[in-house]
């Protein structure tokens, strides 16, 4: 319907309500244009009400927010005007009052765009207002019937938005609803406060022929819709002592009272503030957040256009202040705000999170809010989709449909980021430190913590393959997190030869006395992020400098670090009663066998710069630091960027002959490849052709693009197709065939438990392993095999002419 039709009907309504013609001269007048415009919802309203239109345009605070002693005021007139008597008489007063003051909001919103904050605190106080109301009318009902309960008074507490204080337009009020104790008269207390509830949430959620006032959700009640309407404090407070969840930690962040007795509330509050916020935090608390987030994750990716529930989205921002809120709210009592602006601000003043930071996360959720309240007014209902026609939205929001994406991607992309970066891998890592930390704390002798990293190992693959085994884990995630598990068993071996040596040797020391550092380089699938079940680990040792130690037994830094790096090699390699933990290759150090175990930064950087093979630059692309001394790792990254990414290299056609010759080579003499035997890895068609199209395109165009300086290959793949390296279709075939390649070897190697890349079609596992991958037989899967095979050659041979 147009907007002239909609106000040629609101003209020809006040006329024959009025008698006259409504006078459309005065400039707040002219304001409820915008209404017409942009809200069906809220223009049926003013038709069917066409008085309201005089009441409005008269309100003092057309221009500006009212306060909530202004409303309360208001709402008194209204019913001392209207004098309520029956159950609709209360809903019509409440209904009425509430598309008054919702009219008068947006109109101001769509004509003068005042800060977000502002309009989401008014509407909570309206509904603040009204909620009171409703349980003031249903309390002096039963109260006459049963008479008032003996020293017992009830609250209604607000959580989410309206806890927050930032409600939108056209979303359910979230309420927890108590009273103090379970006595009782003529009927329990439990019982009228029951009948209480419930019929302020008839009067507040009833759709009637006036619409509805707020809906109302008591779903974050103690046990959910299971559990009763309302509770005793000393019910909840059991409650929440012995059953309360991570969710209701976080569902109460935004506790507040607003009906009913407000003392009582805030008692509530108080007591449960030690529950929400504890004084310490542990990784196994902060895994259930975990959880959470990744629940939270799997239905954005449903919720593309879904600017609440889609990634970058509001819910993904408040979950990220809320974690921040519950990490740091133990100990900074500042940070404890129901507010999710207000929150962002506490959190910044208290140095938790950048000020860069703090600012881009308010305007991208002022944006995010403003916008929902855009979609929810044109038709009053809780929606949060983009439409596939923004225009609407667009003449709302006053801009066009190419910037209202613009900052939708933008913002959206920073919040996703942001909230996938909380407790990611430093988490994980974190996490497993932990573990291996509490095995070793109760070992009595240098052997026993020896024997904790193949045990601490073998376990965490036990429990990623039964995770992997029940497609519970995606298989780049499994990838990291088996990577991340040798990852801190180098750590803690480190750990453990340097505490070993420093009693005998003291601390290296550089010429100039400051400290020596040192450094474990990972390279190969422990550099790129992709360790699989019985992968080798590819290492090089550095340190900073020559020098001494500083005794009581006095030897050179050269020794020092050679005995340090043995005796981690020896730590994680040797077999103990739990075999060993993996296997060391430190063939990949300057010069290979023929060189030292241990070289200096200085030295590294001279062999790669002036010495190093193609092969071996190839091989810096997955390079990565693993551990070691923190100030050093920088410095050595830094180095390994500069060598593999900015450095010097031969001419195109030459680095594809080199290529191509070594590749051809190693599928000559190392594949093993025969009818029925296929080498999924340096055979015809595996992923060394993957890999040697995506390193040769990687070590053309990085010095171009830093977004190519990635080490793992799935990365790297996504990488070359936003640089454009790439088609879509040699992505998808690129991707998909690692993917299945990837997939396949990791399930093979758990199948013999041997590090094989050969898949044997003539071996007894061949039935079981095609089943658990989802194929009807082995026929089927070897079709498979053979068509990624085949489509991955053509790949490479479109580069290397093969």
């Amino acid at each position: 319907m147009s907007d002239q039709i909609i106000k040629t009907r609101f003209d020809e309504s006040y006329l024959e309500a009025k008698g006259r013609k409504f006078d459309w001269s005065p400039s707040p007048a002219r304001r409820l244009i915008s209404i017409f415009e942009n809200s069906t919802a809220l223009s049926e309203k003013l038709i069917r009400n066409p008085l309201w239109a005089d009441g409005l345009v008269s309100d003092p605070a057309w221009d500006r927010k009212k306060t909530k002693e202004e409303l309360a005021h208001e709402f008194a007139r209204a019913v001392e005007n209207e004098k309520p008597s029956d159950i609709g008489g209360w809903q019509r007063l409440l209904r009425h009052f509430k598309y008054r003051q919702m009219i008068r909001i947006v109109a101001r919103d769509l004509d003068s765009f005042p800060p977000v904050q502002e309009i989401v605190s008014e509407w909570s106080d309206v509904a603040d207002l009204l909620i009171s109301a409703a349980y003031d009318a249903a309390y002096d009902i039963y109260a006459r019937q049963f008479g008032a309960p003996d020293n017992c008074v009830g609250t209604v507490i607000a959580l989410g938005k309206l806890g927050g204080s930032e409600l939108n337009m056209s979303s359910d009020v979230d309420l927890l609803c108590l009273y103090a104790t379970d006595d009782g008269g003529k009927i329990s207390n439990h019982e009228f406060y029951t009948k209480v509830i419930a019929l302020m949430t008839r009067h507040l959620s009833a759709v009637t022929e006036d619409g509805f006032a707020f809906r109302c959700d008591h779903d974050l009640r103690p046990e959910g819709p299971k559990g009763p309407l309302v509770n005793s404090i000393d019910a909840a407070e059991r409650y929440y002592e012995t059953f309360g969840a991570d969710w209701e930690r976080q569902a109460l962040i935004r506790a507040r009272p607003v009906a009913g007795d407000l003392k009582l509330g805030n008692l509530f509050i108080e007591f449960v503030t030690p529950f929400v916020y504890r004084k310490s935090l542990f990784i196994s608390d902060l895994s259930h957040l975990r959880e959470m987030k990744k629940l939270m994750e799997a239905k954005a990716r449903d919720s593309v256009q879904d600017i609440k529930l889609g990634r970058g989205g509001i819910r993904e921002l408040e979950f990220l202040v809320q974690a921040f809120q519950q990490v740091y709210g133990g100990k900074v009592k500042s940070v404890r705000r129901p507010n999710t602006f207000d929150a962002i601000e506490a959190l910044e003043k208290n140095s938790l999170i950048h000020p860069h930071g703090a600012l881009a996360l308010k305007d991208a959720y002022a944006f995010l809010r403003r916008t929902e309240n855009m979609l929810q007014i044109a038709g009053d209902q809780q929606t949060h989709a983009l439409p596939s026609d923004l225009s609407g939205l667009a003449r709302c929001m006053k801009t066009d449909e190419t910037a209202i994406l613009s900052e939708w991607r933008r913002y959206s992309r920073l919040i996703h980021r942001l909230f996938k970066g909380l407790f990611e891998a430093d988490y994980e890592r974190l996490e497993l430190e932990e573990a291996i930390a509490a095995n070793l704390a109760s070992c009595k002798t240098d052997e026993e913590c020896a024997d904790s990293l193949p045990w601490f190992k073998h376990q965490e693959i036990k429990r990623l393959s039964h995770l992997d085994l029940n497609s519970k884990i995606a298989l780049p995630h499994l990838l990291k997190r088996l990577t991340l598990v040798a990852e801190v068993v180098l750590h803690t071996a480190w750990s453990l030869a340097l505490k070993t040596l420093t009693r005998r040797y003291g601390e290296p020391r550089l010429e100039n006395g400051a400290r020596a550092s040192f450094a474990i380089v990972g390279f190969g699938r422990l550099g790129s992020g992709e360790i699989d079940y019985g992968s080798d680990l590819d290492l090089c040792f550095l340190y900073s400098g020559n020098g001494q130690t500083s005794g009581p037994e006095v030897i050179g830094n050269a020794e020092f670090f050679t005995k340090l790096s043995q005796r981690i090699i020896s730590l994680v390699s040797l077999h103990s009663r739990y075999g060993r933990a993996y296997q060391i290759d430190s063939e990949l150090r300057p010069s290979g066998n023929q060189g030292s175990l241990v070289a200096t930064l200085d030295s590294f950087r001279d062999y790669h710069t002036n010495a190093a093979k193609l092969w071996e630059h190839q091989s810096l692309s997955k390079a990565r630091v693993i551990t070691g001394d923190k100030p050093f790792l920088k410095e050595v990254g830094i180095t390994l960027t500069g060598i593999a990414y900015k450095g010097e290299l031969p001419d195109e056609d030459d680095m594809r002959r080199e290529i191509a010759t070594l590749r051809d080579r190693f599928e000559q003499e190392a594949s093993q490849e025969k009818d029925g035997v296929y080498n999924l890895k340096i055979g015809r068609g595996g992923t060394a052709d993957i890999e040697a199209v995506t390193r040769f395109l990687q070590l053309k165009n990085a010095k171009k693009y830093p977004e190519l300086w990635v080490q793992n290959s799935f990365d790297l793949i996504k990488a070359l197709h936003h640089i454009n390296a790439i088609n879509d279709e040699l992505h998808d075939a690129l991707f998909d065939s690692y993917l299945f390649f990837r997939l396949l070897i990791s399930r093979l190697r758990l199948f013999t438990l041997s590090a094989t890349d050969l898949l044997d079609f003539h071996a007894p596992y061949i039935g079981s392993l095609s089943e658990t991958l989802g194929f009807d037989s082995p026929d089927m899967l070897r079709s498979e095999v053979e068509k990624h095979r085949t489509r991955t050659r053509l790949v490479y041979g479109s580069f290397f002419g093969q």
